[in-house]
């Protein structure tokens, strides 16, 4: 957005990096605030166009328009958000894209009602949309740079009660959601899947017996996202559960999300803990602190 430095920002940050090895991935919504330009006059400010075609907003499940957030169905929308990438990536060196969708995002336009009823399956309604727009934005993607990291994320754990849980409120009673899910199967398989590991953290399944799907999967969780007022935490142990057991569930990296700048010593320790571990899951921390610390 223009606050933060506009075009010329973003190039010189991803030039900046991927002189380092580290690639960017922009985050693109549906969600106006979170597409390819969020602020100013700009040709792909997805938050004025949505204002501009109304027509063209997702709905909510009553009927209204949803402000500024946009159908995954309309061909007028996938057109738009083409043209976006297409100038993204010729004219900013991204590493690639991260979906993002709102949680439990649905959209009940016609046209993606009648979208969910011929994919049939068993998935939740949420989960027929992400794989409907992520499918579109990872082949895409893939046309502009074969090399580009796509990811997305899940909104669930990989484990079957994180599953049914978060989809036991969109699907009929009585009615399971699909285990493994099938959205997997929808989203070509070089994208990178986020699984929300907070959810299995809390109910105490982690270390989990199950696996995660899909070929390439990630685990995201949160570290240090919390209201300025709460005291700061270091979550060392949770950090070596974490980073000790994600080869094991099939995850090839982890995502954390953090809320706080690195200027509270307790937040700083733990971007410093989680940097080591990620690195190295087998680093002693009595060592990490002695020495490197």
């Amino acid at each position: 957005g223009g606050s933060e430095g506009g075009v010329a920002g973003a190039q010189e940050l991803c030039r900046y990096a991927s002189e380092r090895g580290v690639r960017l991935l922009p985050r693109i919504d549906l969600n106006g605030s979170e597409g390819l330009f969020s602020e100013g006059d700009h040709a792909f400010n997805l938050r004025a166009w949505a204002k501009a075609h109304p027509e063209l907003c997702a709905l909510d499940k009553a009927g209204a328009v949803r402000s500024g957030t946009l159908c995954p169905e309309k061909i007028q929308n996938r057109q738009r958000y083409r043209e976006g990438l297409q100038w993204l990536f010729q004219n900013v060196r991204v590493g690639g894209v991260s979906l993002e969708l709102e949680p439990f995002f649905v959209c009940y336009s016609e046209d993606c009602k009648h979208a969910r009823t011929m994919m049939g399956g068993r998935d939740p309604d949420y989960s027929k949309d992400l794989a409907r727009f992520a499918a579109f934005v990872a082949e895409e993607v893939q046309k502009l740079d074969p090399k580009a990291w796509v990811t997305y994320a899940s909104g669930t754990g990989f484990d079957v009660d994180s599953i049914q849980s978060s989809a036991a409120a969109m699907m009929p009673v009585g009615q399971r959601a699909a285990f493994p899910p099938e959205f997997i199967q929808k989203i070509p398989e070089f994208a990178l899947v986020q699984w929300e590991l907070m959810p299995m953290l809390k109910a105490g399944v982690w270390p989990s017996p199950f696996k995660a799907s899909g070929k390439h999967s990630i685990g995201s969780w949160s570290l240090g996202a919390r209201p300025a007022a709460t005291r700061p935490e270091i979550y060392c142990r949770r950090m070596e559960d974490v980073t000790h057991h994600t080869i094991s569930s099939n995850l090839e990296g982890l995502v954390a999300s953090a809320g706080r700048a690195p200027d509270n010593p307790a937040t700083e320790l733990n971007y410093l803990i989680f940097s080591e571990l990620a690195f190295n899951p087998a680093a002693d921390l009595d060592e990490v602190f002695r020495f490197k610390l």
